[in-house]
């Protein structure tokens, strides 16, 4: 795919350029406020969580003065090891062991995921012929000031 070519502020009326600048640099404040806020957030958080003493995973609760409940949500995140999972598929299969692969069936789901990339290189009636297989929706937009290399 051929490299989209680089825009520029010069090429703006000086009203608009003012305003691009000035929207930048909101936009840096607030990138960094959020950054700070974000962090700050996390660590009371997680010191108003060392309240909750002996929580457990799920929704923990505590009564506040004025009939208020502050509720905790403990959450483990759980994730699969493919290798781990190929391997013991693997066995259950070579020792036609079903319950293993039942057990699997049970606990593991299978997400299809599109492989965006290949989909870029499709051409009109492949992508057609997808059409209603794949939806595609505007994402929000990424913005980064960068030096551009020399």
């Amino acid at each position: 795919m051929a490299k989209k070519p680089a825009l520029s502020a010069q090429s703006l009326d000086e009203t608009r350029r003012n305003e691009l600048y000035k929207l930048l640099g909101d936009w840096h404040t607030a990138q960094a406020k959020s950054a700070a806020w974000r962090a700050k957030e996390l660590e009371l958080r997680g010191k108003i969580a060392e309240f909750f003493a002996g929580a457990t995973e799920g929704t923990n609760s505590m009564t506040l003065d004025y009939g208020k409940v502050l509720k905790l949500n403990v959450k483990v995140n759980r994730s699969i090891v493919p290798e781990q999972l190929e391997a013991l598929k693997n066995l259950a299969i070579a020792g036609k062991n079903d319950n293993i692969l039942k057990l699997l069936d049970t606990v593991v789901k299978y997400k299809p995921d599109l492989v965006t990339g290949e989909w870029k290189k499709l051409g009109k009636d492949d992508i057609a012929l997808l059409a209603d297989v794949v939806t595609e929706r505007p994402g929000t937009p990424e913005l980064s000031i960068e030096t551009p290399a020399r």
